[in-house]
């Protein structure tokens, strides 16, 4: 049977497909989704007939995927063979079907989701979604939780997919038997979630240059400036590393206004640079209002009991205060 994917994307070709029929892994269904991301349009054919696998992986014009027992790099992504099996990552983690089409076709699928991207970014967002890739290759191979406290670097948060994927399969005491329809099924479910992964990684690397752009007008400064509200990771690690004159981060809130926070001590720390002054702590509006000096016009919103961040409803407040912590 063959089955036809769509991704709601412009097609540019329909690459015909073929991998194993019957129980469905994770590793397989991500493969398909990223060959459905970079073409738009994918043709699958799913079998365990010797014959059938033999002239596919004979093909140039076919991908094979998870069955045939070849592995090319180019169109054969098989790794149950006993001979000629991709090497492993260089961490020792075994390659399977989907972190082996990432390697081929991964690029492709990554502009089809951030055409804007110039190539080196391409390249940084296929990086770091090869590492959520990863997870999906070491269940598959068997490789365990164990096997990480053990030291081996594994991105494990990311790993539920495996079991969502896992449980696509056909429930047999529903009376569950069409493999290739729940097949189908769980390609079209993974492949938003790959786009959105893919999405979220060019996010974070637009941001970062955002932040070090920020960083870099920010030169002599007590504070530097985001144009945009971002999760605080995104921008306190760089920060922390920047020099040690640098003490709070101005950015717009969600809730309205803008925050001043104290930047980390060091990447990853809860310990700041500089707290904001102890009399500020837990105080708000009017009130905090009357602590400050002269030169912070009104406005002020809140400071938090830690110290941490406290916010005001101009810029410009939020730049005087972020001045008077600094010279408190």
């Amino acid at each position: 049977m063959t089955i036809v994917i769509e991704n709601n994307s412009a097609a540019v070709g329909t690459p015909s497909v073929v991998t194993h029929s019957g129980v469905f892994h994770a590793d397989e269904i991500m493969a398909i989704a990223i060959l459905a991301l970079a073409w738009g349009r994918v043709e699958v054919t799913r079998t365990r007939d010797r014959a059938a696998l033999q002239e596919a992986t004979a093909d140039a014009g076919v991908i094979v995927v998870d069955v045939g027992g070849v592995y090319d790099a180019a169109n054969n992504f098989d790794h149950h063979q006993r001979e000629g099996r991709p090497s492993p990552r260089p961490n020792g983690v075994p390659y399977a079907a989907a972190g082996l089409v990432w390697q081929a076709y991964g690029f492709r699928a990554v502009r089809s989701v951030l055409p804007q991207f110039e190539p080196e970014d391409m390249l940084c967002v296929q990086e770091e979604v090869s590492k959520a890739i990863e997870c999906i290759d070491a269940l598959d191979c068997g490789w365990s939780r164990p096997q990480r406290e053990e030291g081996k670097p594994l991105h494990w948060g990311r790993v539920g997919l495996s079991a969502l994927i896992a449980q696509a399969n056909p429930l047999a005491y529903f009376g569950e038997e069409d493999f290739d329809s729940h097949f189908q099924e769980a390609v079209e479910l993974i492949i938003p979630v790959l786009r959105r992964m893919i999405l979220a990684e060019g996010s974070k690397l637009g941001l970062r240059k955002e932040v070090e752009a920020a960083l870099k007008d920010a030169e002599g400064k007590t504070y530097f400036a985001l144009q945009r509200g971002m999760p605080a990771p995104t921008w306190s690690g760089l920060a922390a590393q920047a020099d040690e004159g640098l003490l709070y981060a101005i950015f717009p809130m969600a809730s309205g206004g803008f925050g001043v926070q104290q930047i980390p001590a060091a990447p990853g720390s809860f310990e700041g640079r500089k707290p904001l002054p102890e009399a500020w702590a837990g105080v708000r509006g009017e009130e905090l209002q009357a602590l400050l000096p002269e030169s912070v016009p009104p406005g002020a919103i809140f400071c938090h009991p830690g110290r941490f961040i406290a916010g005001h409803s101009t810029f410009e407040g939020a730049v005087a205060m972020a001045e008077a912590a600094a010279k408190a």
